[in-house]
């Protein structure tokens, strides 16, 4: 592999980076309970009424992890995928699903390589945390993949880092200086002119490429937690947050967590705080970056 080549790969070189252990339910119901009341599901969820979709979606996650998105779809009456090239990634995210009765599709792959079958055939396709791995022109080629599989109309649905989060920034070199991630696993945030011109280059008309994190937010959560971290590294204090108690599956009720998924109680409170002003520094220079837009007709 050629230098160029080797750089432009690079996280595809660090499959194991990506392993994750089976969740326990309790995490399960944890990720529904904090995902379906998070800004980006907020933002799905409005969207969705905006252009009058119904529950019966065809849905793909790209670079699905364990799928946490896809937990709320599946929730919420569609018909999902889940697609990765780590395979031990997808076992583990076939495992979380069925915890609450869910059975996603799944199929692993190179992202840059999709099969042939997937193209055309859903009406979203997200991602969330994936597309800044890529580098070079691959950056353009992820984009357009993602845009690839979508129906015309379908809808694109990602979040990616922004470039000029500065949080972000100094906190991911911190951590990476520090050993606190895996050495070797880069990523490269996106500007919110980038991301608009692959999606546009890429046939997908945008509906809202907003930043959706706050400034002070991304204080506490990449230096203050890069602080304990440290601290906890030196002196083993304060002591690591006990995973929540288990639950049993036989005594839950997916029937609560499918209305939180549809309709959260805090819907309205989310929408007004979304539509209140939000600070320069919010805007511009906080975490991530939310783009949601829909594949145009003419575009097969």
């Amino acid at each position: 592999m050629d230098a160029t080549k080797a750089r432009d790969n690079v996280n595809l070189e660090m499959v194991s980076v990506w392993d994750k252990p089976v969740p326990k339910t309790a995490e399960v119901v944890q990720w529904v309970g904090r995902s379906s009341s998070g800004v980006t599901w907020q933002r799905w969820l409005h969207w969705k009424q905006e252009l009058g979709l119904g529950d019966d979606l065809k849905t793909i996650e790209l670079g699905c992890g364990y799928g946490k998105i896809s937990l709320l779809f599946g929730l919420s009456g569609a018909q999902t995928m889940l697609f990765d090239y780590n395979e031990a990634a997808l076992t583990s995210a076939e495992a979380a699903h069925a915890k609450l009765g869910l059975n996603p599709r799944l199929l692993g792959g190179d992202l840059l390589n999709l099969p042939a079958e997937l193209h055309g055939q859903f009406d979203v396709a997200c991602s969330f945390g994936t597309l800044e791995h890529f580098f070079g022109d691959n950056r353009s080629k992820v984009v357009a993949a993602t845009a690839s599989v979508l129906r015309p109309g379908g809808v694109f649905f990602v979040t990616v880092p922004n470039r000029y989060a500065i949080w972000y920034r100094i906190g991911f070199g911190a951590r990476y200086w520090l050993g606190l991630m895996p050495h070797g696993m880069k990523e490269k945030p996106f500007s919110r002119a980038e991301l608009g011109r692959l999606a546009h280059e890429a046939g997908v008309e945008i509906l809202e490429l907003e930043s959706v994190n706050t400034f002070w937010g991304d204080f506490h959560d990449w230096i203050g937690e890069n602080a304990m971290s440290l601290t906890r590294k030196v002196t083993g204090w304060p002591k690591r947050v006990q995973p929540p108690t288990e639950v049993n599956i036989e005594g839950l009720d997916v029937s609560a967590l499918r209305q939180l998924a549809q309709t959260s109680q805090r819907v309205a409170a989310a929408r007004a705080r979304w539509r209140a002003p939000r600070s320069y520094l919010d805007r511009h220079f906080s975490y991530s970056l939310l783009l949601i837009g829909r594949k145009r007709p003419d575009r097969s």
